[in-house]
């Protein structure tokens, strides 16, 4: 009977040294709420990095989850009603800035890191002074070629050139979404120091809106530009169930120009 009792207590007092070594979050490692977490970068109007990364908006709508990224663009999110449905989006806004929006998977008990940066860009605020399409004229004689000219009143930084997107197309309700084709163009460096006016002009042949685009003599042709950001490109996202790409860095925008091709 005394050796029964000294075999219980042995077996107690194992049991008791297991639960001490063997941490209750480490047993129920695949219960815990899984995490997710990443970096934004912030670039300005100009396409400059900007060093404070913080107060980026992140994201996860299905779960009605919110975080904001610190100053040096850190975020993490914890989900804690998991549903076990692994896909999920996360949208990143900032005011003031283009957005994203991705496709990310989640795992009950891990936790998940993004591997690229989220980079939004600063949307310019300049405004678009004057726009203008006509006959290119050189030496007094006109050419076969549509000049189009647009300048703005720089608010600050105007030694630097700015970026547009020249949208063309066959109704008057030419936009970014709605155009037969669109092109960069961006303005001079200014060679005096402050500049009032920033020009940026762009010339097209003839033959472009007929061979190229296969418009027929005497068409009408709509052109409209917007200010957008040097990193014009590398903006925006293309929203998973439609195609369409949302979230680009485009500022204000020109009148509405029109040409008749010869």
């Amino acid at each position: 009977m005394k050796n029964l009792c000294i075999v219980i207590a042995a077996t107690l007092f194992m049991i008791s040294c297991d639960d001490d070594l063997v941490p209750i979050d480490d047993v129920n490692w695949y219960d815990k709420p899984p995490t997710i977490e990443g970096w934004v970068d912030l670039y300005d109007q100009f396409g400059r990095d900007i060093n404070i990364n913080d107060k980026v908006s992140v994201k996860i709508p299905d779960y009605s989850l919110t975080t904001n990224s610190n100053s040096s663009g850190y975020w993490k999110i914890q989900v804690l009603e998991f549903t076990g449905d692994p896909d999920i989006q996360i949208t990143f806004t900032k005011s003031g800035y283009s957005s994203f929006q991705g496709d990310y998977f989640l795992e009950r008990g891990f936790s998940e890191k993004i591997d690229s940066t989220i980079k939004l860009y600063q949307i310019p605020t300049d405004d678009i002074n004057t726009f203008t399409v006509e006959r290119f004229v050189k030496n007094s004689v006109p050419t076969d070629t549509v000049l189009i000219t647009t300048t703005i009143l720089p608010i600050i930084n105007s030694e630097i050139a700015r970026t547009f997107l020249l949208c063309i197309g066959n109704s008057s309700l030419v936009s970014y979404t709605q155009n037969i084709t669109s092109s960069i163009y961006t303005s001079e460096i200014p060679t005096q120091l402050p500049a009032d006016t920033l020009t940026a002009e762009e010339k097209i042949p003839f033959d472009y809106f007929t061979s190229t685009l296969g418009l027929t003599s005497g068409s009408i042709v709509y052109f409209k530009s917007y200010l957008v950001s040097p990193l014009y490109n590398k903006s925006g996202y293309t929203d998973s169930t439609t195609d369409a790409v949302l979230g680009k860095s485009i500022g204000n925008n020109s009148v509405v120009g029109m040409y008749v091709i010869p």
